[in-house]
């Protein structure tokens, strides 16, 4: 998701958008990640951290799926950007919500070891990305990549 930068060339070009708009995609995945903060405590404390983390995650690479099937950006930013980013929020929150249930004595360790495994994910997802999209384009990319969140 971090490395979303990498698409908005070839998305830019395809729905004919000015860069200005197209930069609301990852802006607007970012900012809703953030903003489902008090979205996923509620869903956690109501219905459990699995669940939480089971379903968001099975909307999140639903969206990775559906939205090139969009006919225009407006739908896309609809769906990867504000459906897309709360999803991703309440999995990636709730999985360091989590970490209290299972870790008493060593949360630091657990906690930082998490925070250190989202930032390798990113980092080994942009060249992957690249080398997707360069080979395949930006749809089947989108594809392949929600095929990965899925897993």
């Amino acid at each position: 998701m971090y490395s979303l930068g990498i698409l908005l060339k070839d998305v830019k070009n395809y729905f004919e958008i000015s860069q200005k708009k197209a930069n609301l995609l990852p802006s607007f995945n970012i900012g809703f990640m953030f903003l489902s903060g008090p979205l996923t405590s509620a869903l956690a404390a109501q219905f459990g951290c699995r669940k939480v983390i089971m379903l968001s995650g099975l909307v999140h690479s639903t969206m990775y799926i559906i939205s090139p099937l969009m006919p225009n950006f407006d739908l896309m930013l609809l769906s990867f950007g504000l459906i897309g980013g709360l999803s991703y929020g309440c999995t990636l929150l709730t999985g360091f919500v989590i970490l209290v249930d299972y870790f008493d004595v060593k949360l630091g360790i657990a906690n930082g070891i998490a925070v250190a495994s989202s930032g390798l994910g990113s980092f080994a997802l942009a060249p992957l990305s690249g080398f997707l999209i360069k080979n395949y384009g930006w749809k089947i990319t989108m594809y392949i990549m929600g095929a990965v969140t899925f897993l």
